[in-house]
């Protein structure tokens, strides 16, 4: 999966820096990283249970 995600988190990255600049672009990814680990935390919760 990793590997098949990588192509598009680099092409909206790499357009987030060119427009906003690089430190915005650290925000956006790290964001939407913390958001998809605590959306798997709840679903694996939710398998469990």
């Amino acid at each position: 999966m990793h590997g098949g995600v990588f192509p598009i988190g680099a092409f909206l990255v790499g357009a987030i820096s060119q427009a906003w600049g690089v430190s915005a672009a650290f925000l956006w990814n790290g964001s939407v990283g913390l958001l998809a680990l605590g959306a798997l935390m709840l679903s694996w919760r939710r398998c469990r249970d």
